[in-house]
């Protein structure tokens, strides 16, 4: 949610990278991952699609799709790989029902089995075709969006490509929008020492981003423990306090897990506001 621009503020500055109308332009992208594929109209002029990727993943005896997209713009000297989010209540109850923790190849700590499956299922298209793109476009900087599920995607296949030295981390870029929780603790760390330029967008009281729940006493952040759940990446929070005649006003940036953000709030448990 939130309207363009480059006008708002942020009242907490941990993240001194994070620029609201690249969010708002990169969010375009995170969208039209949800078109009826990247075979129709482009979200900006002179962006070029490269290719498509999915699979077909089955989880807790739901099969649905998985899919993305890569492509590049010139006047922005941008590659970008996007990720589709859910397209139905059975894949999001697919994931509900795979909330265990796997490991995601080289990866230490734990993955959560659904995201981790699903980055498995397209992880050699994905690489492939940033490979490709890479080599034609050796100076552009690499962008990994995502919205959701797509959001979670995003980000495990930004930090495959740098740890797998297919891309440096100093030309990687991710902003995901309406992110689960994906990670646990150990591997939210290992995210954050590799991948530093990273945000993750929540929308006031979308229940999307506290979902796995965190282990954590009332009043507390959630638990730095192995094994369970935990956010890498700071975020950038658009409140409804900050609207102001249609448009937004404001932001807070917050590191991860912060209470100082939505983990804050008391209510937190909207669909609609993902």
């Amino acid at each position: 949610g939130g309207g363009g621009g480059g006008g708002a503020t942020a009242a907490v500055d941990v993240a001194p990278g994070y620029s609201n109308r690249t969010a708002y332009e990169l969010s375009y992208y995170a969208a039209w991952a949800y078109d009826s594929g990247p075979r129709v109209c482009p979200p900006h002029d002179y962006f070029t699609v490269h290719g498509t990727f999915s699979a077909r993943l089955s989880a807790a005896g739901i099969t649905s799709e998985v899919f993305g997209y890569t492509g590049y713009r010139a006047a922005s000297q941008r590659i970008v790989v996007a990720f589709r989010g859910s397209q139905s209540v059975a894949q999001l109850a697919s994931q509900g029902l795979t909330l265990g923790m796997s490991r995601f190849h080289h990866v230490p700590g734990g993955v959560v089995s659904y995201y981790a499956r699903a980055a498995d299922a397209l992880r050699d298209a994905y690489l492939a075709q940033v490979r490709a793109l890479r080599a034609q476009f050796p100076v552009y900087t690499v962008v990994f969006v995502g919205h959701s599920l797509g959001g979670a995607l995003a980000h495990i296949a930004a930090l495959d490509a740098v740890t797998l030295d297919v891309l440096s981390a100093r030309d990687v870029v991710v902003y995901s929008y309406g992110t689960p929780r994906h990670t646990d603790y150990t591997a939210a760390k290992y995210y954050n020492a590799h991948i530093t330029q990273s945000y993750r967008v929540v929308h006031n009281r979308d229940v999307v981003p506290h979902i796995p729940n965190c282990k954590h006493l009332p009043g507390f952040g959630c638990f730095t423990v192995p094994g369970l759940v935990y956010h890498h990446s700071p975020s950038a929070w658009y409140s409804e306090d900050w609207y102001r005649n249609g448009r937004m006003s404001g932001y807070r940036r917050c590191a991860p897990e912060s209470r100082k953000c939505s983990n804050g709030l008391l209510i937190k448990t909207s669909i609609d506001d993902h």
